[in-house]
């Protein structure tokens, strides 16, 4: 008899990025990939430096070498891209190191 293949149907996710409310896009990326591939990807569509945006999840910066499992991401969560900015934002982040977002 023949072998039977199950494609496992959770490899990918949905995601969407968002940058300052506007310039939405989809992404269908494998569950194991670093976000840097999404991140490339949305500054190249964009014609952004990928030096200069800052992605983050719920306020937590996101790593780009982190991946869609690492952050425990579901199909339809939202990345949020922003111009980097010097400074501040201390406070805001150490609620997010309990999160291992960095």
């Amino acid at each position: 008899m023949g072998q039977s293949f199950v494609k496992k149907e959770d490899s990918h996710v949905t995601l969407k990025v968002q940058r300052e409310k506007e310039y939405d896009m989809i992404f269908r990326i494998r569950r194991n990939v670093p976000i840097r591939k999404l991140v490339l990807a949305y500054c190249d569509r964009l014609g952004l430096d990928y030096e200069t945006i800052r992605f983050t999840i719920d306020g937590c910066k996101v790593g780009k070498d982190q991946t869609a499992d690492d952050l425990e991401l579901e199909n339809g969560d939202t990345i949020d891209a922003f111009t980097d900015q010097s400074g501040g934002g201390a406070a805001a982040m150490s609620a997010c190191s309990a999160k291992s977002f960095t």
